[in-house]
């Protein structure tokens, strides 16, 4: 993917609805720049082959990024750029380590 990377130091956090499969692109582009993303796959729930390939796309990203994702309930992802780990436990819940 050819895109222009961000140089400034403003990051965003963005609230992304995606409803079809041309958006990947704008997604690698954001995750490119560094910006947080929060992600509803709701649209295409039902659909486990597009969300094989949109995960699997995106995992690309995120590890040549040195980023992060992570699910949150059935619709609802984060990806995080790097330097920003996502922290798996829940606050106020207990875990035994």
């Amino acid at each position: 993917i050819d895109v222009n990377i961000n140089t400034s130091n403003k990051k965003y956090v963005k609230i992304v609805t995606l409803s079809n499969s041309e958006q990947i692109n704008f997604l690698k582009y954001e995750i490119y720049n560094g910006n947080i993303l929060i992600i509803d796959i709701s649209y295409f729930k039902d659909d486990d082959q597009f969300k094989d390939q949109f995960f699997k796309e995106l995992k690309n990203v995120i590890v040549e990024t040195k980023g992060d994702i992570v699910g949150i309930k059935e619709n609802l992802i984060i990806i995080t750029p790097s330097g920003i780990e996502i922290d798996r436990n829940k606050i106020g819940e207990i875990y035994n380590e």
